[in-house]
């Protein structure tokens, strides 16, 4: 029998098991929220039954505003990142509606195509983004919009109980949400996830690990009801929802919330911590750089029982530092797959994964030169219990994740994550270059916020690097000129063509900034088109000067790093 409920791991529904929590248990916290926009003035507990309370609410301003729908009909919600999202999507998991739950951060032609490929007509949103939601409205001027009541009116209703009345093998195979893809290699998908999805997390619960060994799967966050994890990832990604939905009610974790209008910052991060007994964080490769190199970072970690990065890959350096200090959990996964479950292991070989012995998949050689696999998934009815692919991605037999690894030397079972198919640059010669382990490298440093290789059917690459800060335009040589020694370090991480040479380098402007996704991953193909003229300005000039063998990188800099016009 499961912690949370009274249904068996597996065979639980997330509306049921918060309804089953508030009577069973209801003082126990889902969330930690601050009080103002400044988390020195304090968090407000808010407990299970405060949670169902407003969901309840929730369904029947639901029902009242739109009606019940018996066809799960798509409901789009467009908000921030605080409570109101995994209010609204239980509520409407229990008007019989699904969640489609766009970035806000999309184009307004993403979000729109996104709403018209699931059938929206309908959307809920936050009352501060009001400009994104007229942007929709008049790309599709018959969508009907409706403001989300506030959290505060949420918390203080009182509510008649909304019950959700099917039992699981009722509802297996409902649609709840549709979460889309990254977009970092193409047009965001729309996936459609049912209640079958995350009772396939659920079952990782009983799903055995082997002789010695633990497990780093879902079951790894049935905590004690006093730690508390601190969350990043919003709630339209995958790992923000499946941590809030799965950790915070199949689960015992207890998230804090920063204020939902201001970026997290490593200082906020000390703060929290000191008030809420942080024990636990997920953040993207990107935050754990800045707590290192925040004053005190180290003893903050060593105070942690692990810190989880998702989003992207953390760089070895990163890494290898945080690793020292506390157990670093290196998720991988997608929106079709989840994150992937795992074994736990050494804490050197955080940068590697293991893959639990139930995860039904192949590691197909892609590139015998670099010895690279592809992460193949398998799904079939045998594995169906456990394996959100399944139910995600229907019919799909042997999934391609696109994703490369490397395997480690001495242990066979181990992979390191080494980029993407998508990612990878074939020069002009045939050359495969995997631009990641040398923009990682270059990103490592604390002036640079992003770092871009490119040079598909080019004799050489370019870099385009983007600074931390604004720098005009005088600053620009100068700021590469002392960020060369840091590539010529990360020229050693890729095979000799792929290399950057000296004068192959741009220096990104605050007014074209990198195209990213939900998650902060660089958009590349976007990317590179917007430095297109830089780009080709570098290539020209090369070329002109014998491909610039016997150019001074300063001259050079100082001639091809211009402003483009926008």
């Amino acid at each position: 029998m499961a912690v949370n409920g009274t249904a068996p791991y597996g065979r639980r529904l997330l509306p049921n098991v918060l309804d089953e929590l508030r009577d069973l248990n209801p003082g126990r916290v889902y969330a930690a929220i601050p009080t103002t926009s400044d988390v020195k003035d304090g968090f407000l507990d808010v407990t299970v039954a405060d949670l169902a309370r407003c969901v309840d609410f929730m369904a029947k301003w639901i029902e009242d505003t739109f009606g019940k729908s018996d066809g799960f009909e798509t409901l789009t919600y467009i908000g921030l990142s605080e409570l109101r999202g995994p209010v609204t999507f239980l509520a409407a998991v229990k008007t019989g509606y699904k969640l489609l739950l766009p970035s806000p951060r999309n184009p307004s032609s993403i979000n729109s195509s996104l709403m018209e490929q699931t059938g929206s007509t309908k959307i809920l949103y936050a009352d501060e983004l009001g400009p994104l939601v007229k942007s929709l409205q008049a790309l599709a001027p018959s969508t009907r919009t409706e403001v989300l009541p506030s959290l505060r009116q949420m918390l203080q209703s009182s509510p008649a109980r909304y019950p959700f009345l099917k039992s699981f093998d009722e509802a297996r195979n409902d649609p709840v949400v549709i979460l889309h893809s990254s977009g970092s290699t193409g047009a965001p998908k729309p996936i459609t996830m049912t209640h079958g999805s995350f009772a396939a997390v659920d079952f990782e619960h009983i799903m055995p690990a082997p002789a010695g060994r633990e497990k780093r799967d879902a079951s790894f966050f049935e905590f004690d009801e006093e730690t508390r994890m601190f969350l990043i990832l919003p709630f339209f990604h995958l790992g923000g929802f499946w941590l809030s939905m799965c950790g915070g009610i199949f689960n015992n974790l207890t998230f804090v919330f920063g204020p939902p209008h201001i970026a997290p910052s490593p200082a906020m991060l000390k703060e929290m911590a000191q008030q809420q007994d942080l024990k636990a964080i997920l953040v993207v490769p990107a935050m754990l750089e800045q707590i290192l190199h925040e004053p005190g970072g180290m003893d903050f970690l060593r105070g942690l029982k692990f810190a989880a990065v998702a989003g992207a890959p953390a760089s070895p350096a990163v890494g290898d530092q945080a690793s020292s200090a506390v157990e670093l959990l290196n998720f991988i996964g997608s929106t079709e797959t989840f994150p992937l479950p795992e074994l736990r292991k050494a804490r050197e070989d955080w940068l590697y994964h293991e893959f639990a012995p139930y995860v039904k998949h192949e590691m197909q050689l892609y590139d015998r030169t670099e010895g690279a696999y592809e992460l193949v998934i398998l799904a079939d009815e045998d594995t169906k219990d456990w394996c959100p692919l399944y139910h995600n991605v229907r019919g799909a037999k042997a999934y391609h994740t696109k994703d490369l690894f490397l395997r480690h030397p001495e242990k066979p079972k181990l992979y390191r994550y080494f980029g993407r198919i998508d990612d990878i640059i074939v020069l002009s010669n045939g050359e495969k270059v995997n631009p990641i382990p040398l923009e990682q490298h270059v990103e490592g440093h604390p002036s640079v916020l992003g770092a871009l290789l490119v040079g598909n059917k080019r004799n050489k690459t370019v870099l385009v690097i983007e600074p931390t800060e604004p720098l005009a335009e005088g600053a620009r040589a100068s700021f590469l000129e002392t960020l060369w020694p840091r590539i010529e370090e990360a020229n050693a991480q890729i095979q000799g063509p792929g290399r950057v040479l000296p004068g192959k380098v741009v220096c990104a402007i605050s007014e074209k900034p990198f195209a990213r996704t939900a998650k902060n991953t660089i958009i590349r193909k976007v990317t590179e088109r917007a430095y297109q003229a830089e780009i080709e300005a570098v290539y020209a000039t090369s070329t002109s000067q014998g491909q610039g063998g016997n150019v001074r990188l300063e001259s050079a800099l100082r001639t091809i790093y211009k402003p483009s016009k926008l």
